[in-house]
């Protein structure tokens, strides 16, 4: 399952926006590798997390999957933390 990805502008879409609701009227893309957004002729820097970010791009937000994938490393790892050790 994948959930809503958050998105922050680095500066407002329109500085005379009196009806953000609005749909607009030309497509608007956003670039998640480029961590962009695009409408008409303009482009706005946009940021997203790292992680989120990677995941989408590669295609690995199955976590589940990710973390069945690196039990032998998770389980090396644990082995050397002395909080984990005896449980």
């Amino acid at each position: 399952m994948l959930g809503i990805l958050a998105w922050s502008l680095r500066k407002p879409i329109s500085s005379n926006c009196r009806r953000p609701w609005v749909a607009p009227r030309e497509a608007v893309t956003v670039d998640v590798e480029k961590q962009a957004v695009r409408f008409g002729d303009r482009v706005i820097k946009a940021t997203v997390p790292d992680g989120p970010r990677n995941q989408l791009v590669g295609g690995t937000w199955d976590s589940t999957a990710v973390l069945l994938e690196a039990g032998a490393a998770i389980e090396t790892t644990a082995r050397k933390l002395p909080y984990v050790v005896g449980f």
